[in-house]
């Protein structure tokens, strides 16, 4: 077990028709959260069904706060919601970018029950991981109680390596630009298909159910050397049998040399098999690596 903190930017959203303006812009189902239930995984999603940016809606006193993992998607999320705004009783709040999510991997939710800030389990819990969200006075403390409990923070590198090793998509590497979030494999996560419209539903809806999706998120590893990738170019490409068949979007080096990473490959080649990372880059050897399939997409 160990934690890691990462800067995190919200977004409140309060009024009288807060709760059914994000219920209607947002794919995932938020009625719960009148109820107080745990904060919700949804997307926002463009009319053609790209992602604006992955959010956990927390509920609040006086509304809804959305946290958001990236500063800059945060600030893209609040103007594209001000766009939609017209007759409603609400108030967009500004970007805050004073709080913190802390992620403590492999710590079941029980051990934070006593911590300060909004604690949670990530979804889908199989991945065993706990989520809090706290305010900059809370930090400190929180940091020093999993510390006192033999629960260490792991530098933001081992945590990416765990992200990584997870499937877990980041803003700034599988959603830096619009994509569809179910190439990203965000479906089961993020997207209730039986709450009713929301903006992004009809393209979303027949990419799922007529299964017309052309590219899907891989993961991939590999046990050479990490000398082998020192310095490792931006163009790296997924290869089978001497093809291109997709693109590195998030990749690590471990402490063994193992290397482990994402990619969003071409559907037909999205299972687990042997592959290749292939560059252009003068003197770079094709380095052979396995296409493998990541516990955060479920089944």
């Amino acid at each position: 077990m160990n934690f890691a903190i990462q800067p995190a930017a919200t977004i409140s959203v309060t009024g009288r028709d807060a709760s059914a303006f994000l219920q209607r812009m947002s794919t995932g189902d938020l009625r719960p959260l009148a109820g107080g239930k745990d904060p919700v995984s949804t997307l926002f999603l463009t009319s053609q069904g790209k992602l604006v940016d992955w959010v956990w809606a927390v509920p609040g006193d006086d509304g809804i706060l959305l946290v958001s993992q990236c500063l800059e998607h945060a600030k893209r999320l609040r103007e594209w919601l001000s766009g939609f705004v017209v007759m409603e009783e609400l108030e967009l709040g500004k970007v805050v970018n004073d709080w913190a999510l802390i992620t403590g991997f492999g710590v079941p939710i029980e051990r934070c029950a006593s911590l300060p800030g909004r604690w949670w389990t990530a979804i889908p819990t199989t991945i065993g991981w706990a989520l809090g969200l706290l305010a900059d006075p809370e930090i400190d403390a929180a940091k020093t109680a999993l510390q006192a409990n033999g629960i260490p923070q792991v530098s933001l590198k081992d945590a990416e390596q765990t992200r990584i090793t997870g499937g877990v998509p980041s803003p700034s590497k599988e959603y830096g630009e619009e994509i569809n979030p179910l190439i990203l494999r965000l479906g089961n996560v993020a997207i209730s298909f039986k709450k009713g419209c929301f903006v992004g539903q009809e393209v979303v809806n027949r990419m799922d159910s007529q299964d017309k999706l052309s590219r899907l998120l891989m993961g991939f590893e590999g046990d050479s050397p990490s000398e082998r990738l020192d310095g490792h170019p931006d163009d790296l490409q997924i290869t089978v049998d001497g093809k291109r068949v997709g693109r590195v979007s998030s990749m690590t080096v471990g402490k063994d040399g193992a290397v482990v990473g994402l990619a969003i490959v071409g559907r037909d080649h999205a299972v687990p098999k042997p592959a290749a990372l292939h560059s252009s880059a003068s003197g770079f050897r094709d380095l052979s690596v396995r296409l493998v399939d990541r516990p955060f997409w479920g089944k």
